[in-house]
């Protein structure tokens, strides 16, 4: 395929193409089919050239035995001045999609412009994540997959996403074309992830410092199978270094991905136990969550003054901000 990919505009070639990725994904075994859609970047089109491939997608439907999901894909550039509940393109889409009873549900996820956080660190891109997962999820119960908001797609479970994904690395984290450039660049180290935190250490310069402080107790509730050897290690006064799965050595991050998927698996089953009927619960059980992170973050930065932690912790207040303001106006 040549690029820059030129993108069909007559209906016989978005079929053409539509039916191509359906074809491939269908070869990879998949469970639904995600439709593609243009990448909605311009407030002035009010998400009409997006319909236009959702529209055919549904006219195949009968020739595939899946499941479809719609891809919305947005700039962040299309929410940022705006709240979700005034944003035209965002009310258009959520009109729109929860409307198709054909539409199984959809697949959304946030775009970076320029070179921004590895996390979702702008209230209003948190907020249209929020409201959507729950118009779409919740109230017309439609399947809603996020990806690309890393551990804040757990948010977007608690008010009424179907799921979320995610992963270790930067791509995996947040859809970002600077990612994609080739420009060399080296490896990661280990990081671990608290979920209670929400704030992600380095295993020995981060470690060591929650250990001297006697604020291990902070982590306790982060214990997973892939990180008991190293918490056991920390209580007993050692170090990451001194367990080679968690040594702070580049590229060694396998345990630290391992540990963070079991943390997140877990977390959710943690929520499930809130039935989605008790919508209540589980937005006050997802604001405790947020509030007290950012309380501990407080602690930490005060804590850590004068040698802060790798992580700034800044995304959480932004998160928890956009959540209050969410359960204000839902």
């Amino acid at each position: 395929m040549a690029w820059p990919y030129t993108l069909p505009v007559i209906k016989e070639e978005i079929l053409d193409s539509l039916r191509g990725c359906f074809d491939f994904q269908v070869g990879l075994g998949v469970t639904h089919l995600i439709i593609p859609t243009p990448l909605v970047e311009d407030s002035e089109d009010e998400f009409a050239l997006q319909l236009n491939w959702i529209d055919a997608a549904i006219e195949l439907k009968a020739e595939y035995d899946h499941s479809m999901l719609a891809t919305v894909a947005f700039t962040d550039n299309i929410v940022l001045h705006q709240n979700p509940l005034e944003n035209k393109v965002i009310q258009t889409i959520i009109d729109n999609l929860s409307a198709r009873e054909e539409l199984d549900g959809i697949y959304v996820l946030p775009v970076q412009t320029g070179n921004g956080s590895i996390r979702t660190n702008h209230k209003r891109v948190a907020e249209t994540l929020l409201y959507i997962s729950h118009i779409v999820g919740a109230q017309n119960e439609k399947i809603v997959m996020v990806n690309f908001a890393d551990a804040f797609g757990y948010a977007c479970l608690a008010v009424g996403a179907t799921g979320f994904a995610g992963g270790y690395t930067n791509k995996t984290r947040r859809m970002n074309l600077d990612d994609f450039l080739e420009e060399g660049g080296g490896g990661a180290y280990p990081r671990f992830y608290s979920h209670t935190l929400l704030l992600e250490f380095l295993t020995d310069r981060d470690l060591s410092k929650l250990r001297d402080g006697k604020l291990l107790r902070l982590l306790m509730n982060d214990h997973t199978e892939a990180s008991e050897d190293l918490l056991n290690a920390l209580k007993d006064g050692l170090s990451a270094n001194d367990v080679p799965l968690w040594r702070e050595s580049l590229n060694n991050v396998t345990t630290a991905t391992i540990h963070k998927i079991e943390r997140l698996v877990r977390a959710s089953n943690e929520l499930s136990t809130i039935d989605l009927s008790d919508m209540q619960a589980r937005f006050d059980y997802t604001l405790e969550w947020l509030q007290s992170a950012e309380a501990n973050q407080l602690l930490l930065q005060s804590r850590f003054s004068t040698a802060p932690l790798e992580d700034d912790g800044r995304h959480i207040a932004v998160w928890t901000k956009a959540f209050e303001e969410f359960m204000d106006n839902i």
